[in-house]
């Protein structure tokens, strides 16, 4: 096998690896946000809107929205430098 060749199934190998560990931590957030939507629900949003409740909206959703936005760019990025190297 060429070097090359052995470089380009290293970065697949990398690349799937991190595949798996972003599916796996999606499932998990996922998972905790199902599990504590009911309580989340009668504590949060049907009381007063403190800095508190502001705080812990921002921690919840803006965290998720973030791993979204910081996600897709680096997967296209990937993605293309894998198709260039070829």
């Amino acid at each position: 096998m060429s070097e090359t060749s052995s470089a380009f199934i290293a970065l697949l190998n990398l690349e799937q690896a991190s595949d798996y560990i972003t599916v796996g931590m999606t499932a998990l957030v996922a998972y905790e946000y199902i599990i504590t939507i009911g309580a989340e629900v009668s504590l949060i949003w049907r009381g007063a809107w403190t800095g508190a409740v502001w705080l812990f909206i921002a921690n919840r959703y803006l965290m998720v929205v973030s791993a979204a936005v910081e996600t897709i760019p680096v997967n296209s990025f990937v993605s293309w430098h894998i198709l260039i190297s070829v």
